[in-house]
């Protein structure tokens, strides 16, 4: 949960698209050189198109919608509204099964990891005054379908590379995804790293 929070404080100073972008780069890269450093080989092309397809549901669209989200909506009701891709991959599972019912431990502890999640969120939206932005709420519902669907994807689709290259095989193709994001967005256009606080730059490392 402390994710959304750092990315709260990290889009203080920084464009939210470029922020994710450098992100996802950055730690992706470390993830292969270390998985390369362990005497693995690069994956074939196949494979990192299959990363790539990953890195879209998982990087674009279930954290660049979190990002651009989180300049309209508190960190906690981020947190709590994000927490629902649990649910949405339920149900998408089920319906792959041909609506097979989930066994009932799962529906409970998805019950339970809700309950948590309102508890923790709670001093926040109490805290929260103004009305909270229609378009940051649907992005967020939006991002917890995308990662769902990558999660349902990614059971079907096994990456046969250890767990460090396949990481950072798919923080690469959504960073690089990303990159072209904040490019066609124009975040680029009059942004300099020298306007960026201390803060951020903090939560950014953190982050990574």
């Amino acid at each position: 949960g402390s994710t959304y929070l750092g990315i709260q404080i990290a889009i203080h100073t920084m464009p939210p698209f470029l922020l994710a972008a450098a992100r996802f780069l950055l730690a992706g890269a470390i993830l292969v050189v270390w998985a390369r450093w362990q005497g693995e080989a690069l994956p074939d092309w196949a494979t990192w198109r299959t990363a790539a397809i990953l890195g879209t549901l998982f990087f674009v669209f279930g954290n660049g919608l979190v990002v651009w989200a989180e300049q309209h909506v508190p960190s906690g009701r981020t947190a709590l509204l994000a927490s629902t891709s649990p649910i949405w991959t339920v149900i998408l599972e089920s319906a792959l099964d041909r609506w097979r019912r989930p066994p009932t431990r799962v529906l409970a502890g998805i019950g339970f990891g809700m309950v948590g999640l309102v508890l923790l969120a709670t001093p926040d939206l109490g805290a929260t005054s103004g009305v909270v932005s229609l378009g940051g709420i649907i992005a967020l519902l939006g991002a917890s379908v995308a990662w769902a669907v990558g999660s349902v994807f990614a059971h079907r689709h096994h990456l046969p590379a250890s767990p460090a290259m396949a990481t950072g095989m798919k923080m690469l193709g959504g960073g690089a995804q990303l990159a072209l994001v904040a490019l066609v967005a124009g975040e680029t256009r009059g942004f300099s790293v020298r306007q960026v606080s201390p803060g951020s730059w903090a939560a950014f490392v953190y982050l990574v």
